[in-house]
């Protein structure tokens, strides 16, 4: 991990953002332990992506493929109902909205994301000598597609 050089207090705002990595429901999996709900943002600037984790972000750099392709950076973000809930919205296409909440945001997991816009807050911990600052979602607007059956 780089050195922090100092303590983070702005939010981070990803606009047309592409999620990859999505577990809105919280299952337990071969990175993830039960109830802990988290997605990854992409990163497409390298230099911005460089940035973050010399100010201590936890910024993971994939190992390239097998044919050369480079991929691109990426940032853990956690999903966290309590003590600060996520502002989220839910926006289906041609109409109709919903604010999700701890029950019904799973719904992500699987959707169709047309478009994604997010705010970031910092968490700066020190654990064991170790500091970083820990990606949360505080607010979100996405933009699924329609689902033909729901009409």
């Amino acid at each position: 991990m780089a050195a922090k050089t100092r303590k983070i207090t702005d939010n981070l705002t990803f606009n047309n953002a592409r999620i990859v990595f999505r577990n809105f429901t919280g299952r337990a999996g071969r990175f993830n332990a039960e109830g802990i709900r988290s997605f990854s943002v992409v990163i497409e600037d390298e230099e911005f992506a460089r940035q973050l984790e010399h100010d201590g972000w936890n910024v993971k750099w994939p190992k390239p493929r097998e044919d050369g392709e480079a991929l691109a950076p990426t940032l853990p973000v956690a999903v966290s109902f309590d003590p600060y809930p996520p502002r989220i919205k839910q926006v289906q296409e041609g109409g109709g909205e919903v604010w999700l909440d701890a029950s019904n945001v799973f719904t992500l997991d699987d959707a169709e994301i047309i478009s994604c816009s997010m705010v970031i807050r910092p968490y700066n911990y020190e654990v064991n000598g170790s500091t970083g600052v820990k990606a949360y979602l505080k607010d979100m607007k996405v933009e699924v597609a329609r689902d033909i059956f729901c009409d």
